[in-house]
């Protein structure tokens, strides 16, 4: 665990970089609470299944 915590060590690096990664996809606001964004964006998404609307994740590309 002291490694994770290290700023200097990769695997920190790599984590911070997974974040940051994430954060853009799905266009979270990094200075507002994490959990409530999830918790926003669960229950839209459940609500559009529910609908029987079909859900992609922002990884999908028609392209």
């Amino acid at each position: 665990m002291l490694f994770f915590n290290e700023p200097s060590s990769q695997l920190y690096q790599l984590h911070q970089q997974l974040d940051n990664v994430v954060m853009e996809a799905y266009q979270f606001n990094p200075y507002d609470d994490i959990l409530e964004q999830l918790l926003t964006l669960n229950l839209a998404l459940a609500e559009k299944e529910n609908e029987g609307e079909s859900i992609i994740g922002p990884w999908y590309s028609n392209k």
